[in-house]
This record gives C-alpha cells, structure tokens and sequence, in this order.
C-alpha cells in the first residue's frame, strides 16, 4: 500500500522525512501536529491537546461546527467528534511524545490515514463565525440590555474579525435600537487593542463625513466613549462641534414638557472637555445663561455636572459665574436654582466663590437663596 496514494499532500509533505526513514513514531507526532495547527487556525484558539478541542469542538456555540448542530443526531454527531479527537491527543500523541515508542509501519499507516481524514473533514467545515448571522443577534430585537449579555456576544468575536465586525455593525447601526447598540459598543472599545479602536474611529470619521441630520449624527457620536472623541480625525471634530454648538445655541428646556430644542447639543455634556472647539462651546453656554428661562433651564438640565470640565479659562469662569449668579437670584430660573444648590457642593472652589462674589449685587433678591449657597459653601471649608 502506498500511503500517498490514500493520504492527503499536506499530510504527505509534513510526514516525508521521518516515514521515509522509517521513524514511525516520529511520523506520527508531525500529522498530529499538522492537525493542532489546522485546528488553531480554523478556531483561532492558542491552546494545546485537550484544551484545545474543548474550545474549539465542545460547548453549545462551538468555533468548529462540523454540521448544523439543530438535530439530536446532528448534535451528538459533533459531541463524537469531539471526543475521538480529544482521543487522539490523550491516546496517541501524549504517550509517543512523553515515552520510547516503537511503532510500526502497519500502525503509523493506520494512524496516519485516520489523522488524514479527520483534517480533511476540518478543513471542509464552514468558519464558525458567520458576520451577517452574528449582526442579526446584535439587531436582534430582543437583545437583553445587560453588560455582561453584550460581553457574551463580543466575546464570540475572533481578534481578527473585531474591526471588520465593528465597522459592519456601525454601518448597519440603523437596524438597531440607540441604547442596546449603547452597550454593545462600550464592550467592544473595551475588548479592542488600541490599533483596533483606532481603525474603528477611522471609519468613524468617515461616517460623521458625510452624516447630514441631527439624528444621524447622534446615532454615531452615542457609540463613542468621550475619552475616544480625540481620535476623530481633525476636520470631522471641528465639523461635527460647530454643529454641536449651533445646537447648544438653540437649546429650549420646559421645565414640564422638556426639550423641545437643542438635542443635538445635550451630547457636549460629556464630550466637550474633549472638543477642539472647547472655547466656542463655553461662549455658547455662557450667551444661553444670559437668555430667557428656558434656555437657562436647558443649560441647568445638561451642562450643570460639567460646566466647570468644559470652561476653564479665566476670563470665561469669571462671566460664567456672573450670568449663573444673575440667572438664578435676578431672573428666578427655577429649574437652574434647584440644580446649583444640588450640586453646587461640587463645583471648585474657585467657582464657588466667583458664583457668591457675583451675586452679591442680587442678593436682595432672594437672600434666602444665597444664603442656602453660602452655607454649603462654608460647609465644605470645614475641615475633616
């Protein structure tokens, strides 16, 4: 019998130089080997013997389906293969490699056939990972708005398909729902190594390019965490800001029926100590706190947490502190009044006091008001 007549040419070529000098044994370990090779690149799994077969060939959503797995038969079908070849790593290959073996030509023929057989069947497998079946899960509607749910699908991901994979995603973002697609990106950044991050913020870019409509713009910048709003290329930042900010400029809160403008611009609440046009943006906060109620009351609902990240310049606190101090003891914003007194615990120090320092000159009119600030103020200089 001549084995290269039975066996495939990958299996002959790998075996060659030890089968032809009769080292049976040793012929057998590099068939082996050929199949660990085939099975980590068909898995993209780095592991070894029985770990690797698990991984590769066990569980409910294996990386290597040998068949459909839907019917029983189907099912254990796999489950069978996956044990012969957890065999041939604990029954053939691990007592020739840790011990003297000698076989002999009829074994090793016998062995090498079947290894033979079972990288062909591998190798005619379709990838485990199928992109427009995974995108239905991520469109699914009913994706569970969990975490660790989200983690589950982005770890079924091979590293070499994570951008392809994201970029896919964005581009189909339209058939998904905002807060679950939310989700499963904040996952996926986390998994990305920092070149991966960086080709997903490139097509990114692209995308905010040519994106027209406030709500198109929305549905990409959701996707990125602020601290990644650096990476956008240069001309989309200061595109998509200046649009930003035109929104900020128009931005309307009712108190009872909430925002009625200015939705685009709620977005630099977190994102606008990133921005290129951080000076703008501040001016434009600054120029709605000196307007009417309602545009007060959009920059209380949005920006009162980050103000004092997004301004910083001197000159810029100093008015900011002024149209704050004028807005809420002169113009009685309501809504403005109760979130500083909220959160005017946490705003610097600096800001503090330029924000009592200002209102000193309208102090008159709600003393009780400035007073509530001014001891919460003094509160905090207590010592611990």
């Amino acid at each position: 019998m001549d084995l290269n007549d039975i066996v495939s040419k990958d299996i002959c070529s790998v075996i060659k130089n030890k089968y032809d000098n009769k080292l049976y044994s040793d012929a057998i370990l590099d068939s082996i080997k050929y199949l660990t090779n085939l099975i980590r690149k068909k898995s993209k799994i780095d592991a070894d013997g029985a770990s690797l077969i698990g991984q590769a060939f066990g569980g409910q959503s294996p990386k290597i389906k040998i068949n459909k797995m839907e019917t029983t038969s189907e099912k254990d079908e796999q489950k069978g293969y996956e044990q012969i070849l957890r065999g041939i790593y604990c029954g053939i290959r691990n007592p020739r490699a840790h011990e003297q073996y000698q076989d002999i030509k009829e074994v090793a023929d016998s062995i090498i056939i079947f290894i033979s057989y079972l990288t062909e069947m591998i190798k005619s497998t379709k990838s485990y990972f199928q992109l427009e079946e995974y995108k239905k899960r991520v469109f699914d509607p009913l994706f569970v708005e969990r975490e660790d749910y989200a983690e589950m699908l982005v770890n079924e991901i091979p590293s070499d398909e994570i951008v392809n994979t994201s970029i896919s995603i964005l581009k189909g973002r339209k058939h998904g729902e905002s807060k679950k697609l939310d989700i499963y990106f904040k996952t996926l950044f986390n998994k990305m190594d920092q070149s991966q991050y960086a080709s997903l913020m490139k097509s990114i870019s692209n995308e905010l390019k040519i994106a027209q409509q406030d709500g198109d713009i929305i549905s990409i910048i959701r996707l990125i965490e602020p601290k990644f709003w650096l990476m956008l290329d240069d001309d989309v930042k200061i595109r998509i800001e200046n649009t930003i900010i035109k929104s900020v400029s128009k931005g309307y809160y009712d108190m009872y029926e909430g925002i009625k403008e200015g939705h685009l611009g709620t977005w630099a609440s977190n994102r606008g100590e990133y921005f290129t046009l951080r000076s703008e943006l501040g001016e434009a906060i600054i120029k709605q706190l000196s307007n009417n109620w309602y545009a007060q009351n959009y920059i209380a609902e949005y920006f009162i947490y980050s103000i004092s990240s997004i301004i910083e310049d001197d000159d810029m606190v100093r008015r900011c502190c002024e149209k704050i101090s004028y807005a809420t003891l002169s113009n009685n914003a309501t809504h403005l009044k109760k979130l500083l007194k909220d959160h005017f615990g946490f705003f610097p120090t600096n800001w503090q006091e330029l924000i009592l320092k200002c209102g000193l000159k309208y102090k008159e009119n709600n003393p009780e008001y400035f007073e509530s600030l001014r001891k919460i103020k003094a509160e905090n200089d207590l010592p611990f």
